[in-house]
């Protein structure tokens, strides 16, 4: 889902994901409640622009990045153009283009991507997901929030790497590859929509 601002920002939604936008007087801003999003924020140095999540607030002037909040413990902030400050409790944050951070509610990482490595970040945008040596668990998790699932992940296997490229409509083919190439077995519970991955 995509929508364009009054200001001329452009804002991409990831499947359950859940936003309110209020502008008014010298500022911009919106709240997001759960989800990811990718914002391309029209540049206005007398307004910034603020999203606000349950685990901090990312503050901006123009820029292009992505935000997965999935609680008041789990926030991701990438920059693809441009530069952020992201605030969480008392601390704050720059960011500048391919800077990611990552927190967990406990500490904050940062690093630096590769520019090539910045579109997979987006690649949900066009259907995909693209990864590079993911934990199965975050994996798992873009695909339980798009398709409205539940997938639990057994923790003998949560961390074992996830390589290529995939289709994030086809939850069916995910789940066949990964029974396919990695040591776990796949169990579905068709009544609760529930889904175990286990340890084989």
């Amino acid at each position: 889902h995509e929508v364009t601002l009054s200001d001329g920002s452009h804002l991409a939604l990831n499947a359950r994901t859940a936003l309110a936008i209020s502008f008014h007087g010298d500022q911009r801003r919106v709240r997001l409640d759960q989800g990811e999003a990718y914002f391309e924020v029209a540049k206005d140095p007398i307004r910034p622009f603020f999203v606000d999540t349950p685990a901090g607030t990312v503050r901006v002037t123009g820029t292009h990045f992505n935000i997965r909040a999935d609680s008041s413990e789990a926030l991701e902030v990438t920059v693809l153009e441009g530069s952020v400050a992201v605030q969480i409790g008392d601390a704050e944050r720059a960011l500048a283009a391919n800077d990611q951070l990552d927190y967990n509610g406990v500490s904050t990482g940062v690093r630096r991507l590769e520019a090539s490595a910045t579109p997979e970040v987006i690649a949900w945008r066009e259907g995909r997901v693209i990864c590079e040596s993911e934990p199965l668990r975050v994996v798992l998790a873009r695909y339980a929030r798009y398709h409205d699932v539940s997938i639990e992940v057994d923790a003998a296997v949560e961390t074992l790497p996830v390589g290529g490229i995939f289709r994030l409509d086809d939850l069916d083919g995910f789940l066949r590859d990964v029974h396919a190439t990695l040591p776990v077995h796949v169990m579905r519970d068709g009544v609760s929509r529930r889904i175990r991955v286990l340890a084989r």
